[in-house]
């Protein structure tokens, strides 16, 4: 017997809760004088505060009448996302660099953590612009030309 979830809700619910967690989070790191431990719990509150928007994002994802995006934006998103791209390349190379230059585990640690993230934004960046790309993202313009060219009679009796 298989048991319906109420997928909404409970996403709902997880984005309050994960952003509750960041926010006790950065309060206890203000409190804390340790700027290791102040950085380690910063950095775990911003992954919460993140699984909150991405929370969020699946619920939207959800929204069978989301808007589709204006082409103005998908090209602003593109520029930069081909900016960030190249930028997050060099700061990966940058960071294996200074790790490759220490024998310090403490460093070594907190620069790997970074180097797992850098490799994620670019993972995501890559696929913001596959989908950017693709036909899952298309356009008011792009359906309005799709809908246009295949009409009869193009916005008059007869043609």
């Amino acid at each position: 017997m298989s048991i319906k979830v109420d997928m909404k809700n409970i996403l709902k619910d997880m984005v309050g809760e994960e952003y509750d967690l960041s926010k006790k989070l950065k309060e206890l790191a203000e409190e804390i004088n340790s700027s290791v431990i102040k950085s380690l719990l910063m950095v775990i509150a911003l992954d919460s505060e993140k699984h909150s928007n991405l929370y969020s994002t699946v619920i939207d994802l959800l929204d069978v009448s989301r808007r589709m995006v204006p082409e103005s934006d998908i090209e602003r998103i593109e520029s930069e996302v081909d900016y960030h791209i190249r930028n997050e390349a060099r700061h990966f190379d940058e960071v294996k660099k200074i790790m490759d230059s220490t024998e310090d585990f403490r460093i070594k640690f907190l620069l790997e953590l970074i180097l797992e993230d850098e490799a994620k934004h670019h993972r995501i960046f890559k696929e913001l612009k596959n989908a950017i790309m693709s036909k899952e993202a298309l356009t008011e313009d792009i359906v309005w030309d799709m809908v246009w060219k295949d009409a009869v009679f193009h916005g008059g009796p007869g043609g």
